[in-house]
């Protein structure tokens, strides 16, 4: 079986690379964070560092609804405080139940330096779970 050169392998970890779709072989880091909030809150799942830019390939949202109906979600901040987009979003019909979320993303959401995924709810008596898994470059 013939297999392919370290010239071609390179490139094309290049090409899959600066689409989003696997993590530079070389200089990547592996991301995995996580992080709950309990009630009308955030918290803060996972901030881009100064000077890198983070893909996120996967990403879970575990909730649990108390006696009073509202949603949870999982966003994306830049580093001003504003919503960029939502990654997931549950809106609870019936009390006292649990719902998730999880999606894969090909290519990877991309996240610029310093902003930041964050887990919410909306009343009192909710509990929230986020985890993101991806990879870090260099700018």
């Amino acid at each position: 079986m013939n297999r392919p050169t370290n010239e071609v392998l390179g490139r094309l970890c290049f090409l899959a690379k600066t689409q989003g779709i696997i993590p530079d072989p070389v200089n990547a880091v592996r991301i995995r964070a996580g992080n709950a909030a309990d009630g009308n809150v955030s918290a803060t799942v996972y901030s881009v560092p100064v000077g890198m830019i983070a893909y996120i390939s996967n990403a879970s949202l575990d909730s649990v609804c108390g006696a009073t109906l509202g949603s949870t979600g999982m966003r994306v901040k830049n580093k001003a405080g504003a919503v960029q987009y939502y990654i997931h979003f549950i809106n609870f019909a019936a009390a006292n139940t649990h719902d998730h979320a999880v999606g894969q993303f090909i290519p990877a959401l991309e996240l610029s330096a310093e902003w930041y995924i964050e887990v919410y709810g909306t009343v009192s008596g909710q509990y929230v779970r986020g985890d993101v898994f991806g990879w870090l470059e260099s700018v």
